[in-house]
Order: structure tokens, then C-alpha cells, then sequence
């Protein structure tokens, strides 16, 4: 239990992040209510434990690792120690714990320390934050190192200067999101400033990007209206019918309003298009709205699994329907690797 929090309400538009998940997120839970608690995060099956400290007995691991949570000169969000693998060696970094991210690994470029993004990367959209949206590069790091566990091949995110303006790069060089937080079960234990770490059945698995240069949205909701077979006394159907003169007329019997089931079904909308990307190539264009991906009716998705699609491998074709100022337009390409 626990109590006495100050609570703030959010009332401008620009930050609900509903439509970037695609379901309802009602707020968000902080350090203030975390910092009294020990957090058992088991990302394989899907459960959140918090336990009173005074309470919490913990286990013997010989597979685990532990290591100190920074949460020293008052900082409300824990920084964690790693080393990142280089091209010409490991590299000490402070990385902020932020396993609300969906992205694996966020660094800061630094000439001081040489940390800069690889040759090989390129330009693209990153997320949008509490500042508005956010661009920088995309691309691939060797790996990097927690404690024993070294995670390879990661996708990493290098954000503008611009968007980290104001942060102190001497004592943060980065953040660490939920694509590499999921590959452990952990302990988080804010009372005494520790962090445990466990790899999990994820730890093995490749790390994949957006390979189509789309970013899609949840943008409300549509009407849908549809047949419905079993409520009307006969089916809707074209008449044809011969006149003496040779020519012919059609009939057309239409079906009563109670033959037809409206419905509310959420609406996906393009909000971002990276340039030179296989979607940009194929013509689709920021603002349109996605009727149908591969066939299948796009109020049928979780937007997870719709962007799941374009994370797939390369030279997997992609159909899609889409409409732009009331024309329905439909557009292929294939997927293509940039890095």
C-alpha cells in the first residue's frame, strides 16, 4: 500500500500515447509509488509482482546478476551500468532504465568519448516524446554488455542533438528500452538500490527493424456498415430484365435498413513515411489511412501485429489499401533491409 501522492491530470491531446500502443492507457506509474516497493518483472509470463520490502526474501541464483541501481542526487529515474561493444572495443555507459520503451537501445553521440552512430546508419523517424516527435539514425551495434550477459547484434537508435539538449552526457550516455529489457526477468529493489538480472527464453532471439518505412497509428474510430444475411428477408440482388427492343434494363432490389449492421471499429492511420524507403518508393503518403494490409480488413489487427508485419523477413511482399481524400488506392512493395 501506498499512499499521499501527488497526482497530475493531463488534459492536452498532443499527449495521449493511446494511439501509439493502439489500446487505452487511462496514466502512467512512477518512481514515487516504485521507490517504496521491490518489482518482480517476468517478462515470459507476462507478470509484475511488487513486494514489501520488509517482507521479500530473495532466492539464491547462481545464474543471476546483480548490480546497483543509480538513483543517487535525488534521480527519480534509475540509471544502470553497461559496457558497449565497439568496433574497436567496450565502451563504460550509463543507461537509463526505461522499459516503457519499445526500442532496444538509445545512445547519445559524444566526440569526448567517442561514441558516435556507425557508418552504416540511416536516417528515420524514432518515436515521439514529451517534446513532440523525434528523428535521428537507425542501425546495428555489435553488442552490448551487462554484468556477464552480452546481448549481440542490437538495434540501436542515435536520437538528433536537438532532442538531447539538456541532458548531462557526462553522467547518462543513453537509454535502455523494453526489446533488451525483455530478454531478462528481473528484480528491481528501489528501497535498497539494487537490480537483478536473469536471461530468459528471449535472450536468444535476433533483433529485427522496420523494414517498410512506415509508422502507423491508431487515429480513432470508423463506421462500418455490413450485410447482415441472417436479418433480412431476402438478399440485395441485381434483376436483369429483357425488353422487346433487345435492350436491357436492371432492377435493383435494395435490402431495408435492418438488413444492415453498423459497428464502431478503430481507424489506422499512416503518420510517418521515411524517404527513399520501399513504401515511399511504392507512393503511399503520411496521412493516409489503412483500409486493408495483405488482404485482411485493417480493423482486424492489433496495431502491434500490423506493425509485426513490416519487422518480418526481408522480401516479404506487403499489399496495401489505403484512402487518400475519399479514393481508395492500393499500393505493393517488398521489404528491404537498409542495414
Amino acid at each position: 500500500y501506498s499512499d499521499d501522492h501527488t497526482v497530475y491530470m493531463i488534459f492536452d491531446e498532443s499527449m495521449n500515447f493511446s494511439p501509439l500502443m493502439g489500446f487505452p492507457i487511462h496514466g502512467i506509474i512512477g518512481y514515487d509509488f516504485f521507490k517504496k516497493f521491490i518489482l518482480n518483472i517476468n517478462y515470459t509470463k507476462e507478470y509484475i509482482k511488487i513486494y514489501d520490502p520488509e517482507s521479500y526474501t530473495y532466492k539464491k541464483c547462481r545464474k543471476c546478476y546483480q548490480t546497483d541501481l543509480d538513483l543517487s542526487n535525488g534521480r527519480k529515474r534509475p540509471l544502470i551500468k553497461a559496457k558497449y561493444k565497439t568496433s574497436t572495443g567496450y565502451l563504460d555507459v550509463n543507461l537509463l532504465l526505461d522499459s516503457g520503451s519499445s526500442s532496444a537501445l538509445w545512445l547519445f553521440e559524444n566526440s569526448e568519448i567517442n561514441l558516435k552512430a556507425p557508418s552504416d546508419s540511416f536516417d528515420d523517424f524514432l518515436g515521439t516524446g514529451f517534446n513532440g516527435e523525434i528523428y535521428g539514425k537507425k542501425t546495428k551495434v555489435k553488442g552490448l554488455a551487462i554484468g556477464d550477459f552480452e546481448i549481440k547484434e542490437i538495434t540501436a537508435s542515435f536520437p538528433d542533438s536537438l532532442y538531447i539538449q539538456g541532458i548531462s552526457l557526462k553522467s547518462r550516455q543513453g537509454s535502455i528500452g523494453g526489446s533488451v529489457l525483455k530478454r531478462f526477468n528481473m528484480i528491481i529493489d528501489y528501497p535498497n538500490k539494487k537490480i537483478t538480472y536473469k536471461k530468459n527464453s528471449f535472450f536468444d532471439k535476433p533483433f529485427h527493424y522496420n523494414m517498410s518505412g512506415l509508422t502507423i497509428q491508431h487515429s480513432g474510430v470508423r463506421v462500418l456498415k455490413d450485410y447482415n444475411i441472417r436479418r433480412s428477408p431476402s438478399r440485395p440482388s441485381l434483376d436483369f430484365v429483357t425488353k422487346d427492343n433487345g435492350k436491357i434494363s436492371i432492377n435493383v432490389f435494395k435490402a431495408d435498413a435492418s438488413s444492415f449492421v453498423y459497428s464502431l471499429q478503430p481507424e489506422y492511420k499512416i503518420t510517418e513515411v521515411r524517404p527513399d524507403s520501399p513504401a515511399a518508393i511504392a507512393g503511399l503518403l503520411k496521412g493516409d489511412k489503412v483500409l486493408e494490409v495483405n488482404g485482411r480488413a485493417s480493423h482486424l489487427y492489433k496495431l502491434s501485429d500490423m506493425n509485426d508485419l513490416f519487422y518480418s523477413e526481408e522480401g516479404k511482399k506487403i499489399t496495401i489499401k489505403v484512402e487518400r481524400l475519399g479514393v481508395v488506392i492500393k499500393f505493393t512493395f517488398y521489404l528491404k533491409k537498409v542495414i
